[in-house]
């Protein structure tokens, strides 16, 4: 817990402010297609994944209201804030898959190489974005949290 007090999870709430930078992130990474590699809003699968990802992303943001809601109303903020951090784990590994795959091979050029889009931004959070399943939470652990209160699953 933070600082030692409050509800358990409620540090984890810190995950409404990363559904709205990946919104903001989602939104870089089409206006960087548009400048770098336009063909890729072309793609129908392309396509389908950034609206898969937005609705994603919208759903992650109404998860972390909600459990604001409750914890402002003093209830348990469950099962919300287990299910965000899944969300958000997923929704950034998503994103930085996508972005390569919308940015094309300049996309995976790191700061300071030639072509290197957005500062090589987009390549350094590809290559990051693995330690979204460790951050704040294994997402193993997750799993299991909500196995066990939320479907009551037997322990082995």
């Amino acid at each position: 817990m933070a600082g030692g007090h409050g509800h358990p999870g409620q540090e984890r709430v810190g995950t409404a402010g990363l559904a709205i930078t990946l919104g903001n992130d989602l939104r870089s990474i089409i206006n960087a297609a548009r400048a770098t590699n336009p063909g890729a809003l072309d793609d129908p699968g392309i396509r389908e994944r950034i609206a898969r990802t937005w609705t994603q992303i919208e759903l992650t943001k109404l998860l972390n209201y909600r459990a604001l809601t409750k914890i402002l109303k003093k209830q348990k903020n469950w099962p919300e804030v287990p299910l965000a951090k899944l969300q958000w784990s997923h929704l950034a590994q998503d994103l930085a898959e996508l972005a390569i795959d919308m940015l094309g091979p300049n996309g995976l050029i790191l700061r300071g190489g030639e072509g290197a889009i957005d500062g090589g931004s987009w390549a350094r959070l590809y290559s990051f974005q693995r330690y979204t399943t460790i951050g704040a939470g294994a997402t193993e652990v997750q799993k299991n949290i909500i196995a066990d209160k939320a479907i009551k699953l037997p322990r082995k």
